[in-house]
């Protein structure tokens, strides 16, 4: 017989810590805690997504918008964020060619901001190619 140990090390996914969206199809879609810590939001904060629509699988950026956002509110004691909008979840998974049976993904977040023309906060990529 041949054991083979399975843990951290060697099994696929996003190392704790790291700052990661997860976009449900159902709506519920959360930002995990460090994602929350490193873009500074909070809850009662309000944010928007952008992608370029004329590129061919474009990362999608997040942003904070406190006049048209999605509004974040806690998420129980992990201290990341929640927002609602089924809507804007499909379009996003829909945008990367996701099954009509995925329920949800997980991207990781950049860990650097970019500056947008004509808006006053920063914005962080969404990098879309790690999606699990």
């Amino acid at each position: 017989m041949a054991l083979v140990k399975y843990n951290t090390t060697n099994v696929s996914g996003v190392p704790k810590g790291t700052p990661t969206i997860r976009i449900s199809r159902k709506g519920a879609s959360s930002i995990s805690a460090a994602a929350a810590a490193m873009m500074g939001y909070s809850a009662g904060d309000k944010i928007s997504f952008m992608n370029d629509d004329e590129a061919e699988e474009a990362d999608w950026s997040i942003i904070k918008d406190e006049t048209e956002g999605f509004e974040l509110r806690p998420n129980g004691a992990n201290g990341g964020l929640l927002f609602n909008s089924a809507g804007m979840a499909n379009v996003i998974l829909q945008s990367r060619n996701a099954d009509d049976d995925t329920t949800s993904i997980t991207y990781k977040i950049s860990r650097t901001s970019f500056e947008v023309e004509g808006e006053k906060e920063h914005a962080w990529t969404i990098i879309m190619a790690s999606g699990k």
